[in-house]
């Protein structure tokens, strides 16, 4: 709905593909694929993968507080993770891997981005833990998501209707 947020999806991923070692498309699903994020103040987003392997955010606006925590290829990705019984066999080593205690011991240290307009921040989303610590002061947080992957991965309504925030 955002004629301008079309055309950076396509410019990110030129600059994605420039960065990378492989080929990176727009996911076929642009609801899930090019998103709007709007945290209010007091707002956070807790731990969490990305489905698609990276995301990129373009922060809009700086705000207090709301800093992206970041713990680059901590992720053990088994195959056939998006469906089935391979979706819960990924399960069990992100439940194991995920508590504070066990980050502390093998996590490399954490990245800690803070937003400012402008930034673009490009991850590798589905190896990558992720939060976004919560937002302080009486300002929204606003930010671009990007999402993409590799070419014949399918994010159809069906595949994606317990993706977080996607409503089909």
């Amino acid at each position: 709905h955002i004629p301008s947020a079309t055309g950076l999806y396509a410019s990110v991923n030129h600059v994605i593909n420039s960065l990378a070692t492989k080929n990176y498309v727009p996911l076929d699903n642009k609801a899930v694929g090019l998103s709007i994020n709007i945290i209010p103040p007091g707002g956070v987003f807790s731990w969490h993968y990305d489905r698609n392997e990276i995301t990129a955010i373009l922060y809009l606006n700086d705000v207090e507080g709301g800093e992206m925590e970041l713990y680059p290829r901590y992720r053990l990705l088994m195959q056939r993770r998006h469906r089935g019984i391979g979706k819960w066999i990924q399960r069990l080593p992100d439940a194991l891997i995920r508590p504070a205690f066990v980050r502390a011991v093998l996590a490399r240290p954490k990245v800690v981005i803070t937003p400012e307009a402008g930034t673009l921040l490009i991850i590798e989303a589905s190896r990558c833990l992720h939060r976004v610590r919560r937002v302080f002061g009486n300002r929204e947080r606003y930010s671009i998501q990007f999402a993409y992957d590799v070419p014949g991965v399918s994010f159809s309504s069906e595949m994606t209707r317990d993706y977080y925030g996607y409503r089909s």
